[in-house]
């Protein structure tokens, strides 16, 4: 349940932080404002998570060299 928690709340920051902006598409379509805010989120949840993991990998890291 927290691991769920935890991943739902990284993508509400990231939704929060992404802005839709209405973009044209190669075939002449044209993605919507909210297609474009959702695939922002998309971008910023993998960023958010991959800090996430090297600043945990760091932290282990940091405290395995001062157990020594």
């Amino acid at each position: 349940g927290i691991s769920i928690g935890s991943f739902l709340l990284v993508v509400i920051i990231a939704y929060l932080f992404s802005e839709g902006i209405e973009t044209p598409m190669q075939d002449g379509k044209v993605l919507s404002a909210s297609g474009s805010r959702w695939v922002e989120t998309g971008i910023r949840t993998f960023y958010l998570l991959t800090l996430i993991a090297g600043g945990v990998k760091i932290s282990n890291s940091i405290i395995k060299i001062f157990k020594k």
